[in-house]
């Protein structure tokens, strides 16, 4: 018997010891034979292992498989990601991952699927990158995606809720001048009124891009920060899932089609915490909520649908759409206590308040060969804001819409190892129109409106129905110059609006500076400046009710800093800068016709 339990013994410390053996531990390096150079600062996935390695500064990593055999590597990079079959043998030998073969070479590729991640680099100043798979382990997201921004120095949301909540500040500009792109198309607002639910389903996010300071020239009308959300490119399989809480239900799926050469993706949600709160309400006896109030009730949608027709040409449809309203309407009372009612003083008044926005577009992408790729973009944007105010002599119901119908033209080239080019052009019709009635003070001069005095009001009612139409173009072009570890990034846009006969020339430039070697190694010094330009998308420039005349808000954005890579999972950097504001456009509260 006690030999019995000596070879049992023996069994249980050998098989885990023979489990360690059998792992391979490798050394392997991602390379483009295009720049033939190694690919630094590159995360690659192991997809059997679900582990993250990361590149040193010549595109080097050391890993462990469980055992000698073929092996799926994921290389992800800032415009996507590609997949790699290798063989890991028990050797010593380097293997390597070509980055610049099509992903559909290796396994799990669709069917004709374009490579269009290329080799374009984004700018490392003042940008913070958000992967899904680093952002889905992060504390205090709530499921959502987009509350990671919240992370980032510098980035504050206005208010925890209603309309500032779906906004943000970026180290203190103004909120109304930032910008929010999902693969490159405009969304008005990336949260919803209740502060907790971004407008953009969580499975329909790949990564995110977040600039803070001195923007890249292909960005317009930015004066604050970007938020620049990237969909998944591919899709290996059919799938979807609801989920459903006490405030909102929402629902994605997505699928491939025409034997893989073609793919959709598609989310909607619906929000009805006001639902919520009346139900517990008339099931308990007792309002949870104060009298009159009806908490955000919200949509949303988005469909992406893409078809590779071969390995040049693509096309993809895109549809998204967002709507926010909430009211307040406290009833008339015989009896009014302020002391005992918070809102006491509001007692029969009315406001609700609602905001949305549909983006549509249809994109082409060509890419005649390797080293180039030109996108053509057409696009419909309908942002609109509303109100309706009824409260003593305040009376007011106004909608507002910033429309644009736009046709976007963007080019990547990249010549050689040292050579970049990236530019664009866009025109677009601008349809800005208002409808309805506002507020205006009777005596501007007067320090202390009284609201409530319905026999001599302080305040009036005029109509405010107004229509602007015109042109808007722009361009852009970037040029990327590198030598070794030193990388300069000139730029310039320019936009004008033939309506107010003014236009704004933005030149910007970027410089840095990567240690390839000795005590610094990994470690990038970087600076960078330019000019900034942002006009409303309202109608404030009317000949009728504005003043045509207006210029472009100006700011002037400048800064440096130092980037270093301490090994594959931290990375320390620390950036100062200033922002100068110029020719910002106020309202006139003394203008009263």
């Amino acid at each position: 018997m006690k030999k019995r339990i000596s070879f049992l013994f023996l069994i249980f410390l050998t098989v885990p010891t023979m489990e360690v053996f059998a792992e391979v531990s490798f050394r392997a390096r991602v390379y483009s034979r295009s720049k033939n150079s190694g690919e630094a600062n590159v995360r690659v996935l192991l997809s059997e292992t679900k582990k993250f390695y990361q590149t040193d500064a010549e595109g080097y990593f050391q890993a462990v498989a469980p055992s000698s055999g073929a092996y799926t590597f994921r290389i992800l990079k800032d415009t996507g990601f590609q997949e790699v079959r290798k063989e890991i043998g028990e050797g010593e030998e380097l293997v390597i991952l070509d980055s610049d073969q099509s992903s559909k070479s290796g396994s799990g590729g669709s069917k004709g699927s374009i490579n269009v991640t290329g080799e374009k680099e984004k700018q490392l100043m003042s940008r913070t990158k958000l992967r899904f798979e680093e952002i889905k382990r992060m504390p205090g997201t709530f499921g959502e995606p987009l509350r990671s921004i919240e992370t980032i120095p510098g980035v504050v949301p206005v208010s925890a809720f209603g309309g500032g909540a779906s906004n943000y500040s970026f180290r203190g500009a103004d909120p109304t001048t930032n910008l929010y792109l999902y693969d490159d198309l405009p969304i008005l607002y990336p949260f919803h009124f209740d502060g907790l639910t971004a407008t953009i389903n969580g499975n329909l996010i790949k990564s995110m891009d977040v600039y803070t300071g001195v923007l890249p020239a292909n960005f317009n009308n930015a004066l604050g920060g970007v938020i620049e959300i990237e969909s998944p490119d591919k899709v290996e399989r059919s799938s979807g899932n609801f989920l459903s809480s006490l405030w909102a239900a929402s629902a994605n799926y997505q699928t491939t089609f025409a034997n893989g050469k073609g793919y959709i993706l598609g989310a909607v949600k619906v929000g009805y915490m006001d639902k919520t709160f009346e139900t517990l309400g008339t099931i308990t006896g007792v309002s949870s909520l104060p009298d009159g109030v009806r908490l955000p009730h919200y949509t949303d949608s988005q469909v992406k649908m893409v078809y590779n027709f071969n390995d040049k040409h693509q096309i993809s449809f895109y549809s998204l759409t967002a709507k926010d309203d909430t009211a307040f309407n406290p009833r008339t009372k015989r009896q009014n206590d302020p002391t005992k009612d918070q809102f006491a003083e509001y007692s029969g008044g009315n406001l609700s308040l609602g905001q949305g926005y549909r983006t549509q577009a249809l994109r082409y992408i060509w890419r005649p060969f390797e080293k180039f790729v030109n996108r053509i973009t057409l696009i419909s944007y309908d942002p609109f804001v509303d109100y309706n105010v009824l409260f003593g002599s305040l009376k007011a119901k106004q909608r507002a819409s910033g429309a644009y119908t736009g046709i976007r033209q963007d080019a990547y080239w990249d010549p050689n190892k040292h050579l970049t080019l990236e530019f664009g052009s866009e025109m677009r019709l601008l349809n800005y129109r208002t409808s309805g009635n506002t507020i205006q003070q009777t005596d501007p001069n007067n320090p202390d409106p009284n609201p409530y005095d319905t026999v001599t009001p302080d305040f009036k009612t005029v109509s405010d129905t107004n229509r602007v139409q015109s042109k808007y173009y722009n361009a852009y072009t970037t040029m990327k110059i590198k030598f070794g570890g030193l990388l300069i990034e000139p730029g310039a846009r320019y936009d004008y609006i033939p309506y107010i006969k003014n236009g704004a020339l933005g030149p910007k430039a970027q410089m840095s500076y990567k240690f390839e070697e000795g005590p610094l190694k990994g470690t990038t010094i970087f600076g960078g400046a330019g000019n900034h330009f942002n006009f409303p998308l309202d109608t404030r420039f009317s000949e009728q009710s504005g003043n045509p005349h207006l210029k472009f808000q100006k700011a002037f954005k400048y800064g440096g800093g130092v980037d270093h890579q301490l090994n594959s999972n931290w990375q320390v950097k620390g950036e100062i800068f200033k922002q100068e504001f110029s020719s910002l456009i106020v309202t006139d509260p003394y203008i009263t016709e």
